[in-house]
C-alpha cells in the first residue's frame, strides 16, 4: 500500500501524460537543445571529448530525469508514472557523432535534422545525448533531446544551466538540482505530501470553473473578449499533413537590438517576437499566393514555473494570439498582437499555478482532439503556428572549460502544424529557431531572411513614432 501511494505521487501530470498520448511517428513529442562550444587551445580535443563523455555519464547515473523511465502504477492502471531505471545503459543514451566535410554549421544543422526526426524508445529513459565532433575552429557541439513529457522549454534551459558554469575553471556537477528534489523522503512525509496535494487541488475548482465559463460565454457570443479561442484560425499552407523529416534553421539577432525596439514601441519583448514572426509569415505566404484574408493565429506557451522550481515536468500556460498577418500596416499589426496577447495573459494571470495547469489542459483539448482524430481535415485548425519565447542565460557560460558560443532549442511539431518558431536569448544574442516539416517547407532560409526584413520594417515604425 505504501509503495502504491509512492507511485501515485510520482505519476505524470495531465499535461505531461498528454504529450505521450498525442505522439506519432510523424509527430514525435521530444524537444532538444543544441550547444556549440570552443575548446580551449591548450586542451587536446580527444582528451577533452573523453572527459566530457565521462562527465555526462557520471551526471546521468544519479540525476533525474536522466535515470527515470516510464511505468504504470498499481492504483491507476494505464496512467504513466516515473520510476528509477536500475538497468540504465549509458552507452545507448550517450553517443559520439561527427559532421561530414566541409565541417561547418550547415552540416551540423543537417545532422541535427536527422537526429531530431526519430522517436525515443519508450522502454528506456526518454532522452539521448550526442557529442558531435568534426567542426571547424576547434569547436564541438552537444545535442540533447528529451521527451516533452519530461520537461518543458524553460525547464530544459534550467537543466542546461545547472550543468554549465560562469567560470572557465568550473566543472560539470555529478548531480542536477532537480535530482535532489526526487530523493526518497520518509514514508510519513510522503503520505502527508500526498494528502496535502489532494487538498490543494480542491481549491482549484471554483477559480477554474469561473474562467472556463467565461470561455464558453465567449464562444457562444454571450461575452466579449479580445482573447482568442481555438478553431478561429484560417486554413493555410502551414496546416497540412506532416512527415517525420525535419528542416531546422537558426536566425540570430543582437539581443539589445530587439530589446531597444521593444522600448521604442512601448511594448513587451514577447510582443516584438510575435510582430517579427507575423511580418515574416505574411510576406512568405503572400509570395506563394497562399496568404489568407484572416490573420494567422499563434499558439503561445507561457511559463508559470517558479524561480525555485526544478527543471522537470511541464509548467506552462497557453494563450492564442493574432499575428496580424491580415494587414500590411505594421502599426495595426502591433496593436492587434498586443491586444490579443494582453487579454490572453490576463486570463491566465487571474489563476493560481495549479488552476493554470488544468485550464491550459482544457484550452489544449482542441489540439489534442485534432491530433488524435484528424479533425483538422474537416475543421479550421485550432491555430496556425507555435511561437514560443524562452529566456536564456544572460552571461557567457562554460562547460568543463569550453566556451559556449551559442545554444538554441529544437522544438516539436504537431500534426497539421508544419512550422514551429522557438526564440531563445543567450548572452548578447537572440536566436529565432525555425523547425519545419521538410515536405511542407523545404527551404527555411527564405523565411529566416524575411525575419530580417520584418525587423527593418519595425525599426522604421519605431522611428516614425518618435
Amino acid at each position: 500500500m505504501i509503495e502504491q501511494l509512492y507511485w501515485l505521487m510520482k505519476r505524470l501530470s495531465v499535461i505531461d501524460a498528454a504529450f505521450l498520448e498525442i505522439e506519432t511517428h510523424e509527430s514525435p513529442m521530444h524537444v532538444a537543445n543544441l550547444m556549440v562550444m570552443t575548446i580551449p587551445e591548450i586542451r587536446e580535443q580527444e582528451s577533452f571529448l573523453l572527459e566530457l563523455l565521462d562527465s555526462f555519464c557520471d551526471l546521468a547515473k544519479s540525476s533525474a530525469p536522466f535515470n527515470r523511465k516510464l511505468a504504470s502504477p498499481h492504483l491507476l492502471s494505464g496512467w504513466p508514472a516515473w520510476i528509477e531505471d536500475d538497468e540504465l545503459d549509458l552507452t545507448f543514451h550517450i553517443r559520439r557523432s561527427a559532421v561530414p566535410s566541409p565541417h561547418g554549421i550547415p552540416e551540423l544543422l543537417t545532422l541535427v535534422e536527422r537526429l531530431h526526426g526519430t522517436m525515443l524508445d519508450r522502454s528506456r529513459p526518454l532522452w539521448e545525448l550526442h557529442i558531435i565532433e568534426g567542426l571547424e575552429h576547434n569547436q564541438v557541439a552537444v545535442y540533447c533531446k528529451m521527451h516533452h513529457a519530461c520537461i518543458d522549454g524553460v525547464g530544459g534551459i534550467r537543466l542546461i544551466q545547472s550543468i554549465l558554469s560562469e567560470s572557465k575553471e568550473g566543472r560539470m556537477p555529478q548531480k542536477t538540482k532537480s535530482a535532489a528534489r526526487h530523493e526518497h523522503s520518509p514514508v510519513k512525509q510522503r503520505i502527508g505530501n500526498l494528502f496535502q496535494h489532494i487538498q490543494s487541488q480542491t481549491h482549484v475548482i471554483p477559480e477554474l470553473s469561473k474562467t472556463v465559463m467565461e470561455v464558453f460565454k465567449q464562444a457562444l457570443h454571450l461575452q466579449e473578449s479580445d482573447a482568442l479561442l481555438p478553431y478561429m484560425s484560417p486554413k493555410t499552407a502551414l496546416n497540412v499533413p506532416i512527415s517525420a523529416q525535419r528542416r531546422f534553421f537558426r536566425k540570430s539577432f543582437a539581443f539589445q537590438e530587439i530589446y531597444q525596439l521593444a522600448k521604442a514601441l512601448n511594448t513587451t519583448l514577447n510582443d516584438v517576437v510575435l510582430m517579427l514572426c507575423g511580418g515574416a509569415l505574411r510576406e512568405y505566404l503572400k509570395k506563394y499566393h497562399t496568404l489568407p484574408d484572416k490573420s494567422l493565429t499563434a499558439f503561445v506557451p507561457v511559463s508559470f514555473r517558479n524561480h525555485d522550481a526544478g527543471s522537470d515536468g511541464n509548467k506552462v500556460g497557453v494563450i492564442y494570439c493574432s499575428l496580424g498577418t491580415n494587414t500590411d500596416d505594421p502599426l495595426m499589426r502591433m496593436e492587434d498582437i498586443r491586444k490579443t496577447s494582453s487579454s490572453g495573459k490576463e486570463r491566465l494571470r487571474r489563476l493560481s499555478g495549479s488552476a493554470t495547469e488544468y485550464f491550459s489542459m482544457f484550452f489544449s483539448l482542441p489540439l489534442l482532439l485534432a491530433q488524435a482524430t484528424r479533425m483538422s481535415t474537416l475543421l479550421n485548425p485550432p491555430f496556425n503556428v507555435v511561437v514560443s519565447n524562452v529566456p536564456g542565460p544572460k552571461k557567457p557560460l562554460f562547460l568543463n572549460g569550453a566556451t559556449v558560443e551559442w545554444m538554441v532549442p529544437v522544438s516539436a511539431l504537431f500534426e497539421y502544424q508544419a512550422l514551429n518558431i522557438t526564440v531563445m536569448s543567450y548572452h548578447d544574442r537572440m536566436d529565432f529557431c525555425l523547425l519545419a516539416c521538410r515536405k511542407a517547407l523545404p527551404d527555411l532560409y527564405e523565411l529566416s531572411e524575411l525575419l530580417e526584413a520584418s525587423l527593418v520594417e519595425l525599426k522604421q515604425l519605431a522611428g516614425s513614432l518618435v
